[in-house]
C-alpha cells in the first residue's frame, strides 16, 4: 500500500505518462500528442521555485512557539525524517537522513531549554531494515549530541503510527501534552493524527518558506524544487487519506 503513493506523484506519475504518450502514438498521435505536452507542462511548472513556495505556504499553519509557550509541555517528541542506507561514515551502518538530522537538532535545542525528556519516533518503514529509524535517530544522539537517555518509539511505519504509538508511550508516564518537532509542511498532518491520539501538541516547524522568490530565477526549472513540491503533493494527499480513513472508520 506504501509503494501506491509513488505512483501519483513526480517523477513516477510523469514517467507512466510519457509511456502512455508513447503507446498512444501510432493509433491516436492527436491524442498522444496532447498527454505529452500535457506531461511536460506538468513537469515544467513543478520545477519551478515558484510552484514549489505556492505548495508549501499553503501548508505552513503554525508559528515558532516561545519558551512560555513550551511550559506546557511535558515531552519533547521528534518524528522520524527517513535514512540513508549503508552510510560510509557510520562504517557501513544506516543513519538519519539529513532531513531527520535537522529535526534531531531542534529537538535538542529544545531539550536544552526545557530540560524535557526527548522522544525519537520511528520503525522500519519497508519491514526489513536492521535497525528501526528510531535506534538510528538515537546513535545519533548518542554519539554526536552526547545524549544518552532518550526514549525510543520503534514500531512506527507512518505518521499516523508515529502517533498512536508514541500516544501509548506517553500515556504509560501519564503525560498528554508535548513539543512536536517535524518540518513545517509535516506539522498539520502530524498534529491531526496526535490530536486523533488525544495528545496535546505544540508544533516545532522546521524548514518554513522564505519570502516568495523574486525575478527570473524564480521561474527558471531546477531538479531539486521537482522533489520539493513531489514532497509537498505527498502532505496534501496525506492529510486528504488520513481524513478519509477516519471519516470511513466513524461511518
Amino acid at each position: 500500500m506504501r509503494l501506491l503513493k509513488y505512483f501519483v506523484l513526480p517523477p513516477l506519475l510523469n514517467i507512466m505518462i510519457g509511456l502512455l504518450g508513447l503507446l498512444l502514438w501510432r493509433r491516436f498521435p492527436r491524442l498522444a500528442f496532447a498527454v505529452t505536452a500535457t506531461n511536460t507542462l506538468l513537469l515544467l511548472v513543478l520545477s519551478l521555485p515558484v510552484t514549489h513556495w505556492w505548495l508549501e505556504e499553503g501548508l505552513v499553519q503554525y508559528p515558532y512557539p516561545t519558551l512560555t509557550d513550551a511550559s506546557r509541555a511535558q515531552a519533547i517528541v521528534v518524528l522520524g525524517g527517513g535514512r540513508i542506507t549503508q552510510a560510509i561514515e557510520w562504517q557501513g551502518r544506516d543513519t538519519v537522513s539529513q532531513g531527520a538530522l535537522r529535526r534531531l537538532a531542534e529537538g535538542v535545542r529544545w531539550h536544552h531549554q526545557t530540560g524535557l525528556p526527548l522522544i525519537v519516533t520511528g520503525g522500519r518503514v519497508l519491514g526489513s531494515e536492521e535497525e528501526a529509524e528510531a535506534e538510528l535517530m538515537a546513535r545519533v544522539l548518542r554519539e554526536v549530541f552526547l545524549l544518552e537517555d532518550v526514549w525510543q518509539e520503534d514500531q512506527s511505519r507512518t505518521t499516523a503510527d508515529n502517533a498512536r504509538f508514541t500516544a501509548e508511550l506517553l500515556r504509560s508516564r501519564g503525560m498528554d501534552t508535548v513539543l512536536l518537532v517535524t518540518h513545517a509542511a509535516h506539522q498539520p498532518r502530524s498534529v491531526e493524527a496526535f490530536a486523533h491520539e488525544g495528545i496535546q501538541t505544540i508544533p516545532v516547524p522546521i524548514g518554513t518558506p522564505t519570502d516568495k522568490p523574486q525575478g527570473i530565477a524564480s521561474w527558471i526549472p531546477r531538479a531539486e524544487r521537482l522533489l520539493n513540491s513531489a514532497e509537498a503533493i505527498h502532505e496534501y494527499l496525506g492529510q486528504w487519506v488520513y481524513r478519509l480513513e477516519r471519516w470511513l472508520a466513524n461511518d
